[in-house]
């Protein structure tokens, strides 16, 4: 399970000043039911003076503070025993998605000449099954290319597409079009003229870089989720913690390229 922090500052006229300091405002924890999936746990957090009472949040949160969602205000000290949660799977899930969106609005019959994916635990072969039919060739970078034989096979007997396995990145960085859905654990810089679709600008470094801006995460969700929290983050929890697998076929609305935000039709203008 994880939490979020909502936080409500308490007044501080005179006589706010002196029950506060004999007693601190209590946190109200709330399981919040989310249909198909285990929910999440909802802290009202006060803020006197501008201290959280971070004991008294421990009391009631346990365990879910080990994946915790706050606004970006929050004061949080380094001692303090709570992780912030930091997606992995679904901003994979979302890049992923939001590649093949974009490859399916292509004009009809436009093809992409050469599409390099690097998936180094050859985690991704069942997502990209339909990358195949926008491409006439595909290079995947994977350290295990067993995992993607089976997909090398489709890819010529349903589409006549090459699939070329290669453990060496160095094989991704002359492409035009670069598929990179991982955090990249090392700084890597790709050409100039690539066009590179991340799940994260962490560590990747080319002038034509493009990652998901947000997600379509439904409104009956968006209700459920407590002020200052970002949309893409509180999916990213209900997805990866929560179990929330309806999550799976989320898309960005747009992309982002440094501080631009791209909206599809801007991208495919950038393919040709």
């Amino acid at each position: 399970m994880f939490a979020t922090i909502h936080t409500v500052s308490q007044p501080e006229n005179f006589w706010g000043k002196i029950k506060y300091n004999l007693l601190p405002p209590p946190v109200k924890a709330e399981k919040v039911e989310v249909a198909g999936s285990s929910g999440f746990l909802k802290l009202t957090v006060p803020i006197v003076r501008g201290k959280i009472y971070w004991n008294n949040v421990r009391s009631v949160a346990g365990n879910a503070l080990q994946n915790t969602l706050l606004p970006a205000h929050v004061p949080l000290k380094e001692q303090v025993n709570l992780r912030r949660f930091r997606s992995d799977r679904f901003e994979s899930i979302l890049c992923i998605n939001s590649f093949l969106k974009l490859l399916s609005l292509l004009p009809q019959k436009q093809l992409l000449e050469e599409c390099a994916v690097i998936d180094f635990a050859g985690a991704f072969p069942s997502a990209l099954v339909a990358l195949p039919r926008y491409c006439r060739t595909l290079k995947v970078i994977t350290a295990n290319p067993e995992r993607y034989e089976p997909l090398a096979h489709y890819c010529m007997e349903e589409y006549g597409t090459a699939l070329y396995l290669s453990e060496s990145i160095a094989k991704a960085f002359a492409s035009p079009i670069v598929l990179f859905p991982k955090r990249a654990a090392i700084p890597t810089a790709f050409s100039r003229t690539s066009l590179v679709f991340a799940a994260s600008a962490e560590n990747l470094y080319t002038a034509r870089l493009l990652v998901p801006e947000g997600t379509n995460l439904p409104q009956k969700y968006l209700s459920l989720m407590p002020p200052g929290i970002a949309p893409q983050a509180f999916a990213a929890a209900l997805y990866e913690v929560s179990g929330l697998s309806e999550l799976s076929r989320s898309v960005s609305p747009a992309f982002r390229q440094n501080n631009l935000i791209l909206s599809y039709q801007d991208v495919i203008s950038m393919l040709d």
